[in-house]
This record gives structure tokens, sequence and C-alpha cells, in this order.
């Protein structure tokens, strides 16, 4: 239905008040103007971003990283394999460039005026919620960055972008292990980031660690890091590292040789290079060229075991622990990291026994290799039932190392009483594990 025309009584009040020129005003009252459809509206995500708010505070490294983000998709032609390589682009900025709406939910932390252990909190106990206030933070105590605090802000599951942090490496003033320690963690944030570990260039690259490796400096964990990365991006083969090892300028005793072949049998992810460590580690042992102590030498037994060996090769055996199952090659290295098979212990003997002092913490290790030992041979046992296949020589083998641990622990635990001839706590815990194990076996 056509608009009505303006009366005329009504056309001299409306041009008295009306800012728009008499003869547009005009027009519109004889019905002359033409209407034009709208556009329908659609919303752009870079448009929304552009035009967002422009009072609101916005970091320099926030607008670097929207304004690559931006440019990247709009300068992408479109075709279908470069939408695809764009799409896992936005993806990781999918949050930080949404019309700029973390900077009106997620409000910068200010941790000016706190120290380490107080910023350390704020980001273990705060809802961080962005990786805006991951950056935020890294800004404010970058001057004065801490390995603490910067080891915090790299491990958060929010930091995806570690160019940041990149950038520390051999410039921050800090103790020789944290330094050593934050470079590890930088390299494990871009494998799980997919990114290329250009870093480690050649195998050279870990003898900057081995000192500090060797001392026991770095624990566990970062060991084994490093011997992961160095075999996966590396041309070094395992005769080539031990013979690294064994001749490098500073001498590696025996004990310390074991350690890292542990570590290196932990580390590996291809299960055929763990059967070859796992043979490597039993020959220098057969050799002499190792020093393992026994309980060491009877998992490496068990390791270098025909059947062992073939169900950690093909991986046909699974063992259920609670609600994960496991390859066998990964539940025996599980169990290995749990009991640190890779520490080795100068056991006091005494009269071809083992002699325990009273608060012996040494003790505490038997009883947990035992229950450990226990635990895996149950499990491999149960899995043999519930499998499919003929597993005699499975079954062989789980009794044949149940009764060699249970009667090695029964052969070596030794008993000391006081003078009165009153068995103290620890004591009396032996003997009614003493009295356990015999009941066991009968």
């Amino acid at each position: 239905m056509p608009k009505q025309p303006i009366a005329p009584q009504n056309l001299r009040r409306l041009l008295s008040w009306t800012k728009k020129p008499e003869y547009e005003v005009l027009a519109k009252a004889l019905n002359l103007l033409s209407s034009k459809p709208q556009p329908p509206y659609k919303p752009s995500l870079f448009k929304s971003a552009i035009t967002a708010d422009k009072h609101l505070p916005v970091t320099a490294g926030e607008k670097r990283v929207l304004s690559d983000a931006l440019s990247t998709q709009m300068g992408r032609k479109h075709t279908q394999a470069q939408e695809q390589v764009g799409a896992s682009v936005m993806t990781h900025y999918a949050d930080l460039i949404r019309g700029l709406d973390l900077i009106h939910t997620y409000p910068m932390v200010d941790v000016s005026g706190k120290n380490d252990a107080e910023i350390c909190d704020v980001i273990r106990c705060e809802k961080i919620q962005s990786e805006f206030q991951i950056i935020n933070i890294f800004n404010q105590v970058r001057g004065r960055a801490s390995y603490a605090v910067m080891n915090q802000l790299l491990t958060h599951p929010l930091t995806k972008n570690i160019t940041p942090f990149m950038d520390l490496l051999g410039t921050a003033l800090w103790l020789e292990t944290d330094a050593l320690k934050y470079e590890i963690t930088v390299l494990k944030k871009l494998y799980e980031g997919k990114h290329p570990l250009t870093m480690i260039d050649s195998p050279e690259y870990i003898a900057r660690f081995l000192p500090a490796m060797l001392r026991g400096d770095l624990p566990d964990r970062y060991q084994r890091l490093l011997w992961k990365f160095h075999f996966m991006c590396t041309p070094a083969t395992l005769d080539a590292t031990v013979e690294r090892l064994m001749t490098q300028k500073v001498p590696i005793t025996p004990s310390q040789l074991t350690a890292q072949l542990f570590l290196i049998w932990e580390s590996m992810t291809s299960a055929v290079k763990s059967v070859e460590c796992a043979a490597k580690i039993h020959h220098m042992h057969k050799a002499q060229q190792l020093l393992l102590n026994d309980f060491q030498a009877v998992f490496v037994d068990f390791i270098n075991e025909s059947f062992v060996r073939h169900n950690m090769k093909n991986r046909n055996l699974r063992i259920v622990d609670g609600r994960k199952s496991y390859s066998l090659s990964i539940f025996v290295k599980r169990f290995s990291i749990a009991t640190q098979m890779n520490v080795y212990a100068e056991y006091p003997y005494s009269s071809g026994s083992f002699k325990f002092d009273v608060n012996d913490l040494e003790f505490a290790r038997l009883l947990k290799f035992r229950a450990f030992s226990q635990d895996l041979l149950s499990k491999l046992q149960l899995n043999l039932v519930e499998s499919t296949q003929a597993n005699t020589e499975g079954f062989q083998l789980v009794d044949q190392y149940r009764k060699r641990i249970e009667e090695y622990l029964i052969d070596k635990i030794a008993f000391e009483t006081k003078e009165e001839g009153t068995l103290t706590l620890i004591d009396q815990l032996k003997a009614e594990y003493r009295h356990t194990l015999v009941s066991m076996l009968m």
C-alpha cells in the first residue's frame, strides 16, 4: 500500500524543526522518493574485529596477532586446498579474534607488585581463560623473568604461541639446570604443537646436556624427553649413541651408563627399537659393561624373554589396567618408570644377605618392587587367560618369574634385633612380610 502524502497543514511544522534540506522533505511529502531495499545483514568475523570499541585497551602483541590472522585469511585465494590450510590457521586464532570479545570478557590480570610465588599462585589458581591473559602476564614480568614464573606460563594449557618464550633461550640469567629444563620444555611445547624441532639439528645437540644428565641434575622425565627427541630428529643410532657415552671427555661410571640406557629404552616410541635397546642392555650386562643390581638384572632378563620380545614387537597382547588398555611394551615401561628402574641402589650386604637399619628406606623400596612386580605379572596372567590365543609359554613365564622374585626376596631379607632381643617395628613388618611370602609359595 503506497504511503499517504503529508497534509499541507503539517508540512510547515515539519519544515520548521527538521534538519534535512527542504527539497528532501518536500520530495518525501509528495511521495517522490523511491525506497531502495536494504541488503540482508551478514555478520562478519573480520568486520566485527575491525570495528570493535576503539577505547578498549589493546596491546601491541594483540594487534600484531590480529593483523597477521586477518591478512592471512583475507589475502588467500579461494581454492579448496588453500581453504584447508586457512582453516588450520584460523583454528588457532579463532578465540583471539572473535570480535575482540576476549578483551570484553576476560580482563587482563595485574601482577605488578607481586613476588614470584604470588605470580605462580595467580597463574595456577585464577581462572586464566585466554591466551591474551597469558601474554599480558608475560609482558608484565619479562623484565624480571624468573624460571619459576616463565615455566608456569609456558606449561599453561592455553599457551599455544611460544615464540615470545623462545626469545628467552640463552638470554635469561638463570641457573644452568633451570635454563636446560626450560629449553627442554620449549622443545616439548613445539612437539605438542606439531612444529618442527629445528633446534635439534644434529646428534651433537644433546652433548650440551650430558654433564647435567650424568650428575643427576636433570629429573628423569626431562632426560627421557631429550633422548626421545634425539632419536626422533637426528640420524643417530643406538650403537653410535652408546659409543659416544662411553668415549666422552667426562668419564662415565657403569651405574651412570646403566641409568642412561634405561632412560633411552623408556623414551623410545618404536616397538622395534625398544626391543633392540632391551637386547643391548642385556648383552652389555652379560659382558659386565654395566652395573645392575639384582632387581634390575631380573627385570632385564624378563624383557628379553622370547615371549615378551615377540609381544612387545607385534603389539598384539594388550594389558588392561583399570579403565585403560596398554600394549605390553608400554605397560612394562610404565612399570619401569614407576619403580625408578634406572636408579642403582648400593645395598649393604652382610653374610650374603641384605642388612637393614631400623629406618632403612631400601626395605620400603623392596616392598614396592615386589608389589609392582606382582601387579605386572598378575595383570599379564589375567590378560593371557582372557586372550583367545594359545599362550602356554606366557603362563609358564609368569609362574617362573613370580617364583623367582618371591624366592629371591625370602633369601635376601635379613632381620636385625636389638640387644634386648625385642623386635623393632620395622623388624616386625619384615617378619610379617616373610611369613606372607612363605605362605604364598606353599
